[in-house]
């Protein structure tokens, strides 16, 4: 299943840590603006653009050929939007550290989805390099499921049309499981029927008209914990929560829990 890959530690959008907490009477110090990088992909994302973010180091050997890919997948996505990020910048430093790039290949071209979360790379050498970036640009749930992994939360993803007897119910344990386990869950809710999230069902194997709802639970780590068909109760979905992913040997799973 495609989603033993999906959590990529290197690019995960984690938040940056904060510093220690100021002491009794001082004032916390004011957080430096973000870098005019960080405001470009911010834009972007505020017209509900996905980026393609171009990362490299001053004169990098295959500039040309990234940003060519690059610009060549602006023309395939309507939504989308072209960023440089310079690591040899020193105003870069905070995206640097937000997408954990300090020691990644360059060039190498990011997907960052329209809620900031960078969901992949390719390096544009690579054969295929345009179709493969194509590729990994998400459909609104599955961006959604990446920021939850981003977060080290559960994702609890319930594939469901609004004419399905059983979503009712499917929500009311989703709502019972999120009030108990607050926020180590997260739920993200896909219609399998809506166009722009077939590539995201279809890696369920969720056809469009499937006659019942399906719940996908996927760890913190990007594993998959189960699959669950109909309208589970909250006490089966809070077991597959906690169950232990299967080990294996594969890297791009990440090992056992």
């Amino acid at each position: 299943m495609p989603w033993s890959r999906l959590f990529v530690p290197l690019l995960a959008a984690l938040a940056l840590a904060r510093g220690p907490a100021p002491a009794r009477g001082e004032s916390a110090p004011a957080e430096p603006p973000p870098s005019a990088t960080l405001r470009r992909i911010a834009e972007a994302n505020r017209l509900g653009q996905v980026v393609f973010l171009v990362l490299y180091q001053g004169e990098t050997p295959g500039l040309a050929k990234a940003r060519e890919v690059a610009t060549a997948a602006r023309g395939r996505v309507a939504a989308s939007a072209v960023v440089d990020l310079d690591r040899a910048v020193a105003e870069n430093a905070d995206a640097v550290a937000r997408f954990r790039v300090q020691a990644a290949p360059v060039p190498l071209l990011l997907v960052v989805a329209q809620n900031g979360v960078a969901v992949g790379a390719v390096r544009p050498a690579d054969e295929q390099a345009l179709e493969r970036l194509l590729r990994l640009v998400p459909s609104p749930g599955k961006a959604a499921t990446f920021q939850l992994l981003a977060q080290k939360r559960v994702a609890l993803i319930a594939f469901a049309r609004p004419d399905m007897a059983e979503r009712g119910a499917l929500y009311e344990a989703l709502s019972e499981v999120s009030r108990t386990l607050k926020e180590a869950v997260g739920t993200v809710l896909v219609d399998p029927a809506d166009p722009a999230e077939a590539g995201f069902a279809a890696e369920w194997k969720v056809p469009a008209d499937a006659p019942r709802p399906v719940l996908a639970v996927v760890n913190a780590k990007g594993q998959p914990l189960g699959r669950l068909e109909g309208a589970p109760g909250a006490k089966e979905i809070l077991e597959a929560v906690k169950r232990k992913a299967p080990c294996c040997t594969d890297p791009g799973c990440g090992g056992c829990q």
